[in-house]
């Protein structure tokens, strides 16, 4: 009788999943659905077409994503974060909307497109010990990028796991993460009328265009472009002109 084995193989699952999801549905759900989907679309998808990121699925306000290199799902998740932030500068504080990030690198089975098995799980489990905007990895995905990486990185020690061995934790940020702070400051410090006009302007603002620029500080360690970019097109006057 033929031995039925599943099929494994080593990857990286990146989990992400919307702080206080319910309370912002529970408040205005039309609102929140219309930004959660302007989110995924505007952040996530051009970010997991640079970084060669598979979108495993998506469950209401989360989403797994699967990817072959390490370093690439943590540039992901710094950027995706970031980009975040940035636009929830442009929102007032009650609509605003943060995202927990989970990192594992781990063996999962696979069942056609579908993934299964403790690696998800463990990635879920960091998700959920990630601050708000902040990210979380495991010791495996740390040691493969602890040299390669110039990010911040505290240990959280041993976190306990149901139904699974204790593992080591890691706090992953940017370095320079302070300049998202001093970006959201010099924008709730426009007048309303020039905040209105931001707000309309973020909302066509091209992330793409600054993809090069975006890789070359990534290399340097300096992933907080995309927030000066922004706030730099605004000042220069373009917004004035869309």
């Amino acid at each position: 009788m033929r031995e039925f084995r599943d099929e494994r193989r080593l990857t990286t699952i990146l989990a992400a999943d919307v702080v206080g999801y319910s309370g912002l549905m529970a408040e205005n759900q039309v609102r929140t659905l219309e930004l959660l989907r302007e989110r995924w679309r505007e952040v996530l998808e051009p970010l997991l077409a640079k970084y060669d990121g598979r979108l495993v699925k998506r469950m209401g306000d989360g989403v797994l994503v699967e990817f072959a290199s390490v370093i690439h799902a943590v540039q992901c998740a710094i950027e995706m974060q970031q980009a975040w932030e940035v636009g929830n500068a442009a929102l007032p504080e009650r609509g605003q909307m943060q995202l927990r990030i989970g990192i594992n690198l781990g063996e999962v089975i696979i069942e056609g497109s579908d993934l299964y098995g403790d690696g998800l799980q463990l990635a879920a489990h960091l998700e959920s010990l990630a601050e708000p905007g902040g990210v979380c990895i495991s010791e495996t995905a740390y040691q493969h990028i602890r040299e390669k990486l110039p990010l911040a990185y505290q240990d959280l020690g041993e976190q306990q796991v149901k139904n699974l061995a204790p593992m080591r934790v890691y706090r992953v940020s940017a370095r320079r993460m302070g300049k998202i702070e001093e970006i959201k400051r010099a924008v709730s410090e426009l007048g309303a009328d020039e905040l209105e006009k931001f707000r309309a302007w973020f909302e066509k603002f091209d992330a793409a265009r600054f993809d090069d620029k975006i890789e070359r500080d990534a290399q340097r360690g300096k992933l907080d472009s995309l927030a000066e970019a922004a706030l730099a097109e605004f000042r220069n006057g373009r917004a004035r002109e869309l």
